[in-house]
């Protein structure tokens, strides 16, 4: 998650906030590994 407050101004430059945050999701959804294998053997929900 990634929280930012400010005017939404030019000089901010939240579109490459936006951009990197859509590049990140579409690696992350294309590439991720099964998470789970790092999660206690307790807490998981198989």
């Amino acid at each position: 998650m990634i929280l930012s407050v400010g005017r939404l101004h030019p000089q901010k430059r939240y579109d490459v906030l936006v951009d990197a945050a859509a590049r990140w999701r579409e690696r992350t959804a294309a590439g991720g590994r099964d998470r789970r294998q790092y999660l206690p053997a307790a807490g998981r929900a198989d």
